[in-house]
């Protein structure tokens, strides 16, 4: 089979090696987003919990480096279905992306749900962990700092200035 387009000839052998490289660079990128979201899934993972004032920042980092291009990222109260936004429950709402250009696909939506629900457990390990810490240095009955506690911010007192102690019994 031969054609001639602006005076080239081409062969079937190079339309088929053509397409061949074409169909090769198509699923190598598809193989680097799934890689890239599945290396943030990973990472955030590993990293948790997550510091509670830092849960919204780092959902945000990480989502940007899952999902390429990500457009806008919003938390909303209700999830909205438009060919070019996703939503995942999160916390108390949805978290919503949105861009201008073409729409996500499954794995994006796959995607975004599973780091939503990292962050919501990273959350709960991070509150529970705050809690457990509270629970092991206050006594129960007066709320005051046990003994060992008292003796590590002391410490931590005295290293940054000077402390005086009164000990009344």
């Amino acid at each position: 089979w031969e054609a001639n387009t602006w005076g080239n000839s081409l062969d079937w052998s190079t339309v088929a090696l053509s397409s061949l490289a074409v169909l090769t660079l198509v699923s190598t990128s598809r193989l680097r987003r799934v890689e890239a979201g599945l290396d943030a899934i990973t990472h955030a993972s590993r990293t948790m919990p997550w510091p509670v004032s830092q849960v919204e920042g780092l959902l945000r980092g990480y989502i940007g480096r899952a999902i390429w291009p990500v457009g806008r990222i919003d938390l909303v109260r209700e999830p909205e279905h438009k060919s070019n936004s996703i939503t995942a429950p999160y916390s108390h709402g949805y978290i919503r992306l949105s861009r201008w250009f073409g729409p996500y696909n499954s794995f994006d939506e796959m995607l975004l749900g599973a780091l939503a629900r990292t962050a919501e457990i990273s959350h709960e390990a991070a509150r529970v962990t705050d809690e457990l810490r509270h629970r092991a240095d206050r006594d129960s009955l007066t709320g005051l700092l046990t003994f060992p506690a008292f003796l590590a911010a002391v410490d931590e007192a005295r290293d940054s200035r000077n402390v005086g102690i009164v000990f009344i019994d």
